[in-house]
């Protein structure tokens, strides 16, 4: 196969670059087919026809070529005069856009794809996280609420204990299928939750809670959290556990429920829990 006929970069004027700026970027790449750009250090032809001051390119016709594409009549594709550096602009313009960055005083990793910004004092979620994060560790901050749209749905890991969270709006966690693991410990304003704070967490493994100063727990909570294991709920102010509370958590092996306010407990609390493992209660009074 022959190699394709590169044709000498003519810039553009500043004025007609700013027109090509605005075209769309499909048409960029159309127009781009037709454009190839010379040396910086190589002096460019100044007229229509004839060769450059240093004599023809052998194998390039020194004649300007037609573009096959249609071009809009304001603007001249070839002008004869500007900086060459308007053709490597937009030959830049066509790439494709770069991979986000890592947020500002975080630290990043490629494999996996991790975001740590623990004890940096944000006061709410970096809005620059990679969409391809997978492990996010926001814990010891100052983060006050959560709210959807927030967080990707790559997340396999989400820490954000030690934070100041007092609201997680619904909807937060709910595209985040893959989450295995989520930490909302020691979130000592966080007195309450809505009803269906975790709802479509299936593959959540891991769910810690403890010392928030809940003092009650929706009856639908932790439905359809069926895949979970531990549920670490000890050191809040818990003074009563409806019956049923835990019914879908049939592959539950630890339940922490030490250091709250408990004083009765029904005998159908813990239906459900078939694979309960380890339960500790003690220090409640």
């Amino acid at each position: 196969m022959a190699p394709p006929t590169l044709y000498p970069c003519v810039p553009l004027s500043a004025e007609e670059a700013s027109v090509m700026l605005l075209m769309p970027h499909s048409g960029l790449r159309a127009w781009l087919s037709c454009i190839s750009v010379a040396p910086l250090g190589d002096p460019l032809s100044t007229g229509p026809q004839g060769p450059s001051q240093h004599g023809d390119t052998p194998g390039v016709n020194s004649r300007k070529p037609s573009c096959p594409h249609s071009t809009p009549s304001n603007v001249r594709l070839f002008p004869p005069t500007a900086p060459a550096s308007a053709c490597l602009l937009l030959l830049l313009l066509a790439l494709p856009p770069a991979a986000p960055s890592c947020p500002m005083l975080c630290t990043c990793y490629s494999s996996p794809p991790t975001v740590s910004c623990q004890a940096n004092n944000f006061s709410s979620v970096p809005l620059s996280l990679p969409p391809s994060t997978q492990r996010l560790f926001l814990q010891n901050n100052l983060i006050r609420t959560l709210r959807p749209g927030t967080f990707g749905p790559n997340l396999l890991p989400l820490w954000l204990f030690s934070n100041n969270l007092s609201s997680i709006h619904p909807g937060t966690f709910r595209h985040l299928q893959a989450l295995e693991e989520l930490d909302l410990g020691d979130n000592r304003h966080l007195r309450s939750l809505e009803p269906d704070t975790f709802r479509g967490l299936e593959r959540l493994q891991s769910l810690h809670l403890y010392r928030c100063q809940l003092s009650s727990l929706p009856s639908n909570i932790f439905r359809g959290l069926v895949s979970l294991q531990y549920l670490y709920l000890q050191e809040n102010s818990l003074l009563h556990l409806q019956d049923d509370l835990f019914a879908d958590l049939a592959n539950l092996s630890h339940l922490f429920l030490h250091g709250n306010r408990l004083r009765l407990l029904t005998e159908h609390v813990f239906r459900g829990l078939g694979s309960l493992d380890r339960l500790l209660l003690h220090g409640n009074r």
